[in-house]
């Protein structure tokens, strides 16, 4: 952390839900959990959980191990052409639950005691408050997580970031004197590392750079773009040929050193994709199927996540020079509802 720059955070307590590690795809070397887990070693931060957190991780690490094998066993003829043998399930199971115990010890987590207070949970299931919006069994895991971590943050008179996208989630954060919801884990790595006024800056410059759009634009040119309807039977597939306008809507700093900054960024891009269609008809009464097919250039919106780096003197504000950008592989999506009605229907 840099000393003329200390970050604004209101405390150092941060709990992470079960859905931010999975959009950080489980991955505990990731450039954010890697850079989370120095500000925690450092002592700037300290994370609080609970045992309902660690079993839906443990939960989730087993059914992605589960489909990874089975995507696996797919092509294990070219996998035994390439000496690569598929573990067992249990073996697999256990070398990466055991990944996620090392990185879970190397942070230090406090699990704090669950909440027995059940009427107050009851109350709010009935009356419908959240995160019971609409009374489902399946939300009282995140009930009792939120009244455990109301409790501790009340006996030890802290707050506490929640670091979570669940809308009911978020919804039990508005208002609360303690728990202070927060989008990703970037998030509170960015109010850790930057103040409020330079984050502002570096967003402004970003936002504004042409050198970086015409950068992020090349490597989203030729990205494969899928989607589709099983209600309308329509299949989607294709590639981007073009990139026509990009709104930066997050930006949050994930390292620094000195002035220069590695960055998670969100941009909704307005993009342009040739694609093809295949809609399936069944045919009654013999129950046989026909495919046709079509061609469309289609124009859509996409929120993608990037990672840049680059160099930025605060002090000038057209300062900002781009050394490198990442996509990773984007997950470019088309619906139904974007082709049009002649593509959609064929008619």
């Amino acid at each position: 952390m840099a000393d003329d720059d200390q970050g604004e955070l209101i405390t150092k307590y941060v709990f992470i839900d079960t859905e931010a590690f999975v959009r950080e795809k489980l991955d505990w070397q990731s450039k954010t959990l890697v850079g989370f887990s120095e500000l925690v070693r450092a002592g700037h931060l300290t994370v609080i959980s609970t045992s309902i957190t660690r079993r839906e991780i443990e939960s989730n690490i087993s059914e992605v191990c589960e489909h990874a094998l089975k995507a696996m066993a797919k092509y294990d003829v070219t996998l035994r052409l390439l000496n690569i043998q598929s573990p067992p399930f249990e073996a697999a199971r256990s070398a990466l639950l055991e990944k996620y115990a090392e990185f879970s010890r190397n942070l230090g987590v406090v699990e704090v005691p669950l909440s027995r207070d059940a009427e107050k949970l009851f109350d709010a299931y009935f009356s419908r408050m959240s995160p019971f919006s609409e009374k489902k069994k399946s939300e009282f895991p995140d009930a009792v997580v939120l009244q455990s971590l109301r409790e501790w943050c009340v006996s030890k008179g802290q707050k506490l970031y929640v670091v979570s996208r669940d809308p009911d989630i978020k919804t039990s954060c508005n208002n609360d004197a303690f728990l202070i919801q927060v989008e990703s884990v970037a998030e509170v790595l960015s109010k850790a590392l930057v103040v409020k006024k330079l984050h502002d800056a570096l967003f402004e410059a970003v936002a504004q750079n042409d050198e970086l759009f015409k950068c992020i634009r090349a490597k989203l040119i030729h990205e494969p773009v899928k989607g589709g309807s099983r209600f309308d039977r329509v299949t989607i597939d294709g590639q981007i040929t073009d990139v026509y306008d990009a709104d930066l809507v997050t930006l949050n700093v994930i390292n620094r050193d000195g002035n220069q900054f590695q960055c998670e960024v969100e941009f909704e891009f307005e993009l342009e994709a040739a694609v093809g269609i295949e809609r399936e008809y069944t045919h009654d009464p013999e129950i046989y199927d026909t495919y046709e097919t079509f061609r469309e250039d289609v124009n859509f919106h996409q929120i993608v996540l990037c990672e840049i780096e680059i160099e930025f003197e605060p002090s000038k504000t057209d300062s900002l020079r781009v050394l490198s950008v990442y996509l990773g592989n984007p997950r470019l999506e088309i619906s139904a509802s974007d082709l049009s009605r002649q593509s959609r229907y064929f008619r």
